[in-house]
């Protein structure tokens, strides 16, 4: 499978522009269904002063979040401070205030001594083409080192296997399969949410009474379809464009895959979701969300 440094290759062979477009509106679509004001409910927004966002990519969450923390003042009276991480910095902001910074940094590295148990809320979102199942651990604990005592971690993750596609004909339902059966011999996880809150179940450091696992689905009812229909569309077609790329990058004995054959296949599951779509079908999407919060000692 793409290492991490190929994901990131990958991602930039598409127009920085391209990709930047995918990456906003991945964030408009989530807005649409999932975790109100960015943020689980279960964390308190006054206790919040210095906030990490892992793979931040255009930085569109942390200027987002920090619109909706603007109309919470801190318990402590501190200004709040946002910090961006990414393995690559072509879509980090050109410009930005001084209350945000933009790092460059690979997840599966410990991060530099400056940054640990600094971050009173640490924020993940979707690596589940970035990460080998055999790397969610080690990514998690570079993370949770991330944590002040009593710190909030909220990750963030498609649940792939659970994705429904509501009076879809077969071949839509085989492009879903499709991607499922590539990811699982190439060494990606399925169900990531699954195994980050197997492993803080298991963290010494993080305070159980607080861990939890939710989903938050796209077609939850009528007014969340009606509102997440058109986004969802020209999200999963950019999906296709961008993550069938880096789960075809190599084949299962590890020889690179040439492109020409890459374009062939990501173009005939594009034409297939895309006919479905001017059809009417809408996929229903679920996101799952873990969060955990830092013992206080």
């Amino acid at each position: 499978m793409s290492t991490p440094e190929e994901t990131s290759y990958i991602l930039n062979k598409n127009k920085t522009t391209e990709e930047s477009r995918r990456l906003n509106i991945q964030h408009r679509f989530i807005n649409t269904f999932g975790p109100p004001e960015q943020i689980h409910p279960s964390i308190p927004k006054d206790r919040i002063c210095r906030i990490a966002d892992i793979a931040t990519g255009t930085g569109v969450w942390l200027q987002d979040l920090s619109t909706i923390l603007s109309k919470t003042p801190t318990s402590s009276n501190e200004s709040r401070q946002y910090v961006g991480f990414d393995i690559s910095r072509d879509f980090f902001p050109k410009g930005h205030t001084s209350d945000f910074s933009y790092v460059q940094h690979n997840v599966l590295r410990p991060f530099p001594d400056e940054h640990l148990g600094k971050y009173d809320f640490v924020h993940v979102r979707l690596l589940i083409a970035a990460l080998k199942e055999d790397d969610i651990p080690i990514a998690l604990e570079n993370v949770v080192e991330l944590l002040a005592p009593g710190g909030y971690i909220q990750w963030d993750e498609w649940d792939f296997p659970s994705i429904q596609l509501p009076s879809a004909p077969p071949t839509v339902k085989q492009t879903l399969t499709d991607f499922l059966d590539f990811c699982t011999p190439l060494g990606f996880a399925r169900d990531i949410a699954r195994n980050l809150h197997n492993e803080l179940s298991q963290d010494s450091t993080i305070d159980q009474h607080f861990l939890s696992k939710t989903t938050w689905y796209s077609l939850r009812d009528e007014e969340t379809m009606e509102r997440s229909r058109d986004v969802a569309r020209v999200w999963w077609l950019g999906a296709v464009k961008s993550l069938w790329p880096i789960i075809l990058a190599r084949k299962e004995n590890g020889e690179a895959r040439e492109e020409g054959g890459i374009r062939r296949i990501v173009g005939e599951k594009v034409g297939i979701m895309a006919e479905w779509f001017n059809q009417g079908g809408i996929p229903g999407i679920p996101l799952v969300v873990v969060c955990g919060k830092k013992m206080e000692f």
